[in-house]
C-alpha cells in the first residue's frame, strides 16, 4: 500500500510526514500479511532452532495488537507506537514473539512525542528498536530476525544515506528499508547446511520483512 504523506512548505526544501492514520494503516496491513502466511513461515523455521513455531508466534503476537490500539483510529503517531509496543509485549509468544515486541518497544519509545513521523525521526525510531530487540537477548544469532531489523535499519539511517538528499519523504526511505530486508543477510554458513540452508536463505526475517512490506 501507498503511505499517504503530509507535506509542510518550507524555505528550503519540502518534509514529508507520515500521519498516524497512515502508520495505522500500514501496520494492519503489514500484521495481516504475515498472520494470512504464518503456516509458509512455520515451514522455513529452520534456524537457530528448527521448532515450526515462527510463524504461530508471530502471528499471536500481532492478533493481541490489531485487537487492541490497531482496532481503531488514532489521532497522534507517538501514542499509537506506544500502545502498539505495549500490546505486542503483554502478548508476545516465542521469541520471535518476545523479539518483534521488544523492537516495536523500541521503535515507541522514541517517537512517543511525536504527532507525525518525519523521516529522519522514523530511521531514529527503527535504529531504537532495532538496538532494543538484540539487547533483549543473551546470545543474539545473526541469520535471523534480528539481520533483517539491522539492514532495515541501516538502510532507513538518514543521517548515512541521505548525504546527497536521496529520500525526499518517510516513504521513499520506508521503500529503501523494505529493498534491504529483501536482500538481508542469511545465516553464517558454519551454521547449518544442505537442504536447510537453502531453505533458510528464504527464511531470513521474513516474519519482519511482510510487515515492512505494509508500509509500501
Amino acid at each position: 500500500m501507498s503511505l499517504t504523506i503530509h507535506a509542510n512548505s518550507g524555505p528550503v526544501r519540502t518534509t514529508r510526514t507520515i500521519s498516524a492514520a497512515a502508520m495505522r494503516r500500514a501496520l494492519v496491513s503489514g500484521a495481516r500479511k504475515v498472520i494470512a502466511d504464518r503456516e509458509g513461515l512455520n515451514r522455513i523455521n529452520v534456524f537457530p532452532v528448527a521448532d515450526g513455531d515462527t510463524g504461530s508466534n508471530l502471528a499471536f503476537t500481532l492478533n493481541t495488537v490489531l485487537g487492541g490500539p490497531l482496532a481503531r483510529p488514532q489521532p497522534h503517531a507517538g501514542s499509537l507506537m506506544l500502545a502498539v509496543g505495549e500490546h505486542a509485549l503483554d502478548g508476545a509468544r516465542g521469541n520471535s514473539g518476545a523479539i518483534l515486541a521488544q523492537f516495536l518497544q523500541g521503535v515507541a519509545e522514541t517517537v512517543s512525542g511525536e504527532s507525525r513521523l518525519a523521516p529522519a525521526r522514523l530511521a531514529e525510531a527503527v535504529g531504537a528498536g532495532s538496538r532494543a530487540a538484540r539487547a533483549a537477548l543473551s546470545q543474539p544469532q545473526e541469520g535471523t530476525i534480528l539481520s533483517v531489523i539491522q539492514a532495515f535499519a541501516d538502510a532507513l539511517d538518514v543521517r548515512g544515506s541521505n548525504r546527497g538528499g536521496r529520500f525526499r519523504s518517510a516513504a521513499d526511505l520506508v521503500r529503501a528499508g523494505f529493498v534491504a530486508c529483501a536482500a538481508g543477510a542469511g545465516p553464517h554458513p558454519a551454521a547449518i547446511g544442505g537442504a536447510r540452508a537453502r531453505r533458510c536463505r528464504g527464511c531470513r526475517g521474513q516474519g519482519i520483512r511482510r510487515p515492512a512490506r505494509g508500509h509500501r
